[in-house]
């Protein structure tokens, strides 16, 4: 998309505003890397999906997820048989808890 038709939608301020919004670094990772889309199809897909997640949110409120640490180094270390340390630990520990608490919330 052309720069020009980027700034007359005003893009980086509401990427910026979204970016605002994340609460995980996975999150604002995905936020970062926002772009417009250009296929109306893909667009219409994305939309029917904002949909579905809307409808759940009035159903059921917020989704229960806080801010987290990425994990996936620790991850990869204990994959190769490393150890992690306490604090490395309940950051698992912390995922695990909102995991278990996201499949209660889609169930």
């Amino acid at each position: 998309m052309e720069r020009k038709t980027l700034e007359a939608i005003e893009f980086d301020k509401i990427k910026s505003m979204v970016i605002d919004q994340t609460i995980t670094e996975y999150g604002n990772r995905a936020a970062e890397a926002l772009v417009p889309l250009c296929e109306f199809l893909h667009a219409k897909k994305l939309l029917s999906e904002l949909s579905e997640a809307i409808v759940l949110f009035i159903k059921k409120g917020n989704v229960p997820i806080a801010s987290v640490n990425d994990i996936s180094d620790q991850i990869k270390r204990a994959e190769l048989g490393g150890t992690l340390n306490a604090a490395e630990l309940l950051d698992v520990a912390k995922i695990l808890k909102i995991s278990n608490a996201l499949i209660t919330y889609y169930n």
